[in-house]
């Protein structure tokens, strides 16, 4: 049975991910033909190529099509080519993968016009690895919001378990929530303090309630409510989350410290 997965951040999407449209080529691999060659929308380098570390697999090994691609050995990057992006922006990335022992993550290098930014907490960056046995297609998803002066987003899925086999297909990366983008945000939007122990402050221009979900870094709801204005966090363990906050149709996220 395939199993769904949702890690890091912004849950509940206006639209599904197939809704979304795609800001990366050839996500599902279905158009590379010649495994001595990178296919469109993505960059493997020859010795990768050439000596088997990254490779063509395709019937029974791909999901929902006829094409994935696989890394094995240690530290072997499935890497994709550079995506325009809005500083600013939340994006999400959806992925389906399989493994037996494989040791991974997904990692979104944000890049400015002087290379690649150096970005602390980031979702996309996140320091822990994906330990999962996952014998069956697994999808997961994982959201980040591109930071001040990023220009491109390249996405990569990294493997370090020597040895071991990682499979990745079906790859879509997109806005994560129309109604999120700053045109359409909510008005006056703040929230304080930041970090926080206790209590935190979610005002805006508005004076309606606010549907609040916080999640942590693992895309594990930890705290709902419904609040005019103060969220106890108390119960929080410190660390960095992510907060999604609705109020009158509209949504917008930010990260949220708890010391």
């Amino acid at each position: 049975m395939k199993k769904f997965y949702t890690a890091v951040a912004i849950v509940a999407m206006a639209f599904t991910v197939q809704a979304q449209e795609a800001l990366n080529v050839n996500g599902d691999l279905e158009a590379w033909t010649d495994g001595t060659e990178s296919p469109e929308g993505w960059f493997f380098t020859p010795t990768q190529l050439g000596e088997g570390l990254v490779s063509r697999v395709e019937g029974d090994a791909a999901e929902g099509g006829n094409v994935s691609v696989k890394a094995i050995a240690g530290r072997q990057d499935i890497s994709m080519d550079d995506i325009a992006i809005e500083a600013g922006e939340t994006y999400t990335v959806t992925f389906w993968y399989k493994t037996e022992t494989a040791v991974f993550r997904f990692w979104g290098q944000w890049r400015n016009e002087e290379g690649a930014m150096s970005v602390t907490d980031d979702p996309f960056q996140i320091s822990t690895y994906i330990e999962d046995s996952a014998s069956e297609w697994t999808q997961m998803s994982i959201t980040s919001t591109a930071p001040e002066i990023a220009i491109t987003l390249r996405p990569s899925f990294r493997n370090y378990n020597r040895g071991s086999e990682l499979y990745i297909d079906n790859v879509i990366i997109h806005l994560a929530d129309p109604t999120s983008v700053k045109d359409n945000n909510i008005e006056g939007l703040s929230i304080y303090p930041n970090p926080a122990t206790d209590m935190v402050n979610v005002v805006s221009n508005s004076l309606s309630n606010k549907d609040i979900v916080i999640t942590d870094l693992l895309g594990k709801t930890v705290l709902k409510a419904n609040v005019s204005q103060s969220v106890n966090i108390s119960a929080l363990n410190a660390g960095v989350y992510m907060m999604q906050i609705k109020q009158d149709g509209k949504t917008a996220t930010r990260k949220l410290i708890v010391k």
